[in-house]
C-alpha cells in the first residue's frame, strides 16, 4: 500500500512539470453543504470555486471578471481583527460607537473600522444600518453551515485605543504613518497571540449552531507594504511562517480540523512570482483554476 502523500523530495525530482502536494481524502463538502468562508482576499477565489461546483456558500456580491466571491462580512487579515468581530457577533462582547466609524471627506463617506461591509455613505446612520443587517446575516449563516473555511493573511495589526479590538485594516496617512485621528496604534502578532486568537476562533465557531467541519487555509498573497522598520519581503515570510506553524497547531489541538496547503502550491509547487500576476502579489486566475481548485476538490469535495 502506498502512502497518500510523499515522503521523499526525490519523488519530486524524479516527476516532471509541477508537482502538487498530497493530502488523505477527507470528503467533507458536499452540494448540500452550507460553507462560512472568513479571511483574506484569498478565501474570495476559493468560495467562488465551490459556488460553481454547486455548494452552497451563502448570498453574496461577485467579481466574475476575477472570479471572486464578496463576502457580506469582507475581509479578515489578521486572527485578531476576525476573533473580535466573531466575539461581537456571537457573544456581543462589545458596543458599537459613533468613533467607530471614520469620515473620509476626499470620498465624502463613512468607513466602519472594524469589518469590511462594503456600505459606503456620507450618513453614518445608513452605514450603521447595513453593519447591523451583516451582522445578522452572518450570525444566521454561521449557525446553519456545516463547513467553515478559515484564510490567515498576516500578522501585523491596527488596536483601537479605545476598545482594544482590531482595525479590518490601516486607515490613515502613510507618510509620516499616522492611524486616522491617532485612534489606533500598530501591533505585530507574536506566534502565541496568534493561536491564542485562531483558537478562541475556533471554539467560538464549534460551539456555535452546526456541528462544524473546519479547512483552515494560509494565504499566499504577500504584505503589500510594512508598518515594521524591515523589508516587506522578510516582514512576509516572518508574517507567513508565523501563521503557517499555527495552522498546523490547531490540526493537531483539534479533531475537525483539516490544512488545505495553497500557500504551498503557490510558492513551493508553481513559484514566486510566475504564479503571481504583475503586481507580484495577486495569483493569477490561470494557477487558481489549474492547480489550487482542482487539488482543493479532489481531497474535500464528494
Amino acid at each position: 500500500m502506498t502512502e497518500p502523500y510523499n515522503i521523499l523530495w526525490k519523488n519530486i525530482e524524479n516527476c516532471p512539470g509541477c508537482t502538487l502536494p498530497k493530502m488523505p481524502e477527507k470528503k467533507i463538502i458536499t452540494k448540500t453543504s452550507k460553507v462560512c468562508a472568513m479571511g483574506s482576499c484569498f478565501a474570495d477565489e476559493m468560495g467562488w470555486c465551490l459556488r460553481d461546483h454547486g455548494v452552497d456558500m451563502g448570498d453574496h456580491g461577485e467579481v466574475e471578471q476575477l472570479k471572486h466571491l464578496l463576502y457580506q462580512w469582507g475581509t479578515f487579515f489578521d486572527p485578531k481583527n476576525l476573533y473580535d468581530c466573531l466575539d461581537r457577533l456571537i457573544n456581543n462582547s462589545w458596543e458599537i460607537k459613533d468613533r467607530h466609524f471614520a469620515y473620509i471627506p476626499e470620498e465624502d463617506v463613512y468607513y466602519y473600522l472594524f469589518m469590511k461591509i462594503r456600505a459606503n455613505s456620507n450618513n453614518i446612520d445608513i452605514v450603521k444600518k447595513r453593519l447591523f443587517e451583516v451582522e445578522d446575516y452572518w450570525r444566521n449563516w454561521l449557525a446553519q453551515s456545516d463547513i467553515v473555511i478559515l484564510t490567515l493573511g498576516m500578522i501585523e495589526t491596527w488596536i483601537d485605543k479605545d476598545n482594544d479590538r482590531a482595525w479590518q485594516g490601516f486607515v490613515g496617512t502613510t507618510k509620516p504613518v499616522h492611524s486616522y485621528e491617532n485612534r489606533a496604534y500598530h501591533k505585530t502578532l507574536t506566534y502565541e497571540e496568534c493561536l491564542e486568537y485562531v483558537q478562541k476562533c475556533i471554539e467560538l465557531v464549534n460551539g456555535y449552531g452546526r456541528k462544524k467541519n473546519v479547512i483552515i487555509t494560509v494565504s499566499p498573497v504577500p504584505l503589500a507594504s510594512t508598518f515594521r522598520k524591515q523589508d516587506v519581503i522578510t516582514a512576509n515570510r516572518h508574517s507567513k511562517s508565523i501563521l503557517r506553524v499555527v495552522a498546523e497547531t490547531v490540526t493537531q489541538l483539534y479533531d475537525n480540523i483539516t490544512y488545505f496547503p495553497a500557500f504551498e502550491i503557490v510558492t513551493d509547487c508553481v513559484g514566486w512570482p510566475q504564479a503571481y500576476k504583475t503586481d507580484k502579489r495577486h495569483v493569477r486566475i490561470g494557477i487558481f483554476a489549474q492547480y489550487i481548485a482542482p487539488t482543493f476538490l479532489k481531497y474535500f469535495y464528494n
